[in-house]
């Protein structure tokens, strides 16, 4: 889901591990030379015969890197590449006997479909494999994001829809990584995020064209200074032009097979595929100015970092982001404190006032209610910026409400009268006299936890897990397809710690 963050985006532009375990490398022990020296002779012990030379790259086991939504196959280059190359090995990684291959699939079928271009590119790979010397039932698949549902697909085909003899699946285990398994909930509330767009708009165009002095929208925009001209022209390119743009991405077919409710999801959940180890990595970040921090890795690639690398949380997005609330904040300011100069010497006038004094009361009175409309207009902004993380949490399904009602029963004691009122939980009895229920509702705010797209417990929760489902702290959507936890959860895999299917010897 690459591009749907990237909606919020719009509204800038109007305002300028699991457990750890060591590594289990295979060590091959030899002895060393030992001469014993005795008065007739010189025993020698042989060296061990040395080890046998590495396997050549077809008789190595494959992984096939699953891109996500509005991905190609470069999105988890960078982690393909360490896994195979020694000169990457470092910082606790190593390369390992594998080959790593990149399928790709169009969004312009729905998820099945994409399942069978991946289906295609596998039965290509294994065409280089040297099936005498390495099973095809050894590779395995690495998804991250919608790849992890199409790989989800690509099992339901393979075990129910159009079921594949074993030797003829060319894998034997599944990965997923921050993959919406129980759904994305962003993707049912796109009309949500349509509504952002259009308050957004409203609420940053209030203040610049409120105060056509303040013409840095003006100027974005190339305009002469005319405010309805500054409204049209902003608010038409997010709602007309860039929001769009950016759903298109969207509302391919690919996507509507995943939202949460959605039937495939539960074909999914109730498909066994026995035989396959299956793992889940799911990322969490914090709550705290989550959508700055998520969409930093929509606008610049992970990839652009170092392998391993990208991991700070912060960058040009969240500073340009608080500059530009600095600005409204600024405006909001200034004409508050106008204001109160104004309060000071009395005004605005009161009917008295304006009786006595009716020229002074007209202009400095207009003065006044000029300056509160314009401080009002740069609020609308600088509140939408503030409150634009919390949004952005209710939309991702990172906040949610639970709701509890409890039922009373309240009846006066006569027998004790005039005393308290007897409370029984539960409802009254029928025909009860001098008795009333009462109802409480109780509402309470549920923070779940996400990687600013997904929420963990869907990430987390694929169907038929042969092993824990693996947290990676710290771990934001896209900085999953190349940050330290993606490679330390990468580490343990390939050592075996989440199944011995997937262990690799290093290079």
């Amino acid at each position: 889901m690459k591009n749907i963050i990237f909606i919020i985006l719009a509204m800038l532009l109007v305002s300028s591990s699991a457990f750890a375990q060591n590594a289990c490398q295979k060590v091959v022990k030899i002895d060393q030379e030992n001469n014993i020296k005795t008065p007739m002779h010189t025993i020698k012990y042989p060296q061990n015969p040395p080890p046998p030379p590495p396997p050549s790259q077809e008789d190595r086991r494959i992984v096939y890197w699953i891109h996500g939504l509005g991905g190609n196959q470069d999105a988890l280059s960078k982690a393909a590449e360490a896994s195979i190359n020694i000169l990457q090995n470092g910082n606790g990684f190593q390369a390992r006997e594998l080959e790593s291959t990149r399928p790709h699939y169009g969004e312009m079928s729905d998820i099945f479909g994409a399942a069978s271009e991946v289906r295609e590119d596998i039965n290509t790979s294994v065409l280089s494999q040297n099936t005498e010397n390495v099973d095809p039932n050894d590779n395995f698949i690495i998804g991250h994001s919608q790849g992890g549902m199409v790989t989800m697909a690509l099992l339901y085909k393979d075990f129910h829809l159009d079921p594949r003899p074993e030797n003829n699946r060319f894998y034997g285990g599944v990965v997923s990584v921050c993959s919406p398994l129980q759904g994305a909930i962003i993707l049912n509330n796109t009309a949500t995020l349509y509504e952002m767009s259009g308050e957004g708009c409203e609420a940053l165009i209030a203040g610049p064209a409120a105060s056509v002095e303040e013409n840095f929208l003006i100027r974005l925009f190339n305009k002469d200074g005319v405010v309805e001209d500054v409204v049209e022209n902003v608010c038409d390119f997010i709602e007309t032009d860039f929001t769009p743009i950016l759903f298109s991405g969207q509302t391919v077919p690919t996507t509507e097979n995943y939202d949460v409710g959605s039937e495939e999801i539960e074909w999914f959940n109730t498909t066994p595929t026995p035989g396959i180890d299956r793992v889940a990595f799911y990322g969490v970040e914090s709550h705290e100015n989550l959508i700055w921090r998520t969409m930093e890795y929509f606008v610049k690639s992970p990839n652009s970092y170092d392998f391993w690398e990208a991991n700070p949380d912060y960058g040009a997005l969240w500073n340009n982001a608080v500059a530009n609330k600095l600005k409204y904040e600024d405006k909001y300011l200034e004409f508050t404190t106008k204001m109160l100069v104004l309060e000071s010497m009395g005004f605005p006038c009161g009917p008295l006032e304006w009786i006595l004094s009716p020229i002074g009361c007209g202009v400095w009175d207009t003065s006044y209610w000029s300056f509160k409309a314009k401080r009002d207009a740069w609020k609308k902004g600088m509140d939408w910026i503030t409150n634009l993380n919390s949004d952005y949490l209710w939309t991702i399904g990172a906040k949610e409400v639970s709701t509890t009602t409890t039922t009373e029963c309240e009846c006066i004691d006569f027998q004790n009268f005039p005393s308290d009122l007897v409370t029984s939980p539960g409802p009254c009895p029928p025909n009860a006299q001098y008795c009333q229920e009462q109802t409480t509702t109780q509402v309470t705010v549920i923070n779940k936890e996400t990687d600013g797209v997904v929420r963990a417990e869907s990430a987390s929760n694929q169907p038929y897990l042969t092993a824990p489902a693996v947290r990676l702290e710290n771990t934001s959507h896209m900085q999953a397809r190349n940050n330290t936890a993606f490679k330390d959860a990468l580490t343990d895999l390939y050592d075996g710690a989440h199944g011995m299917f997937f262990y690799t010897e290093p290079r």
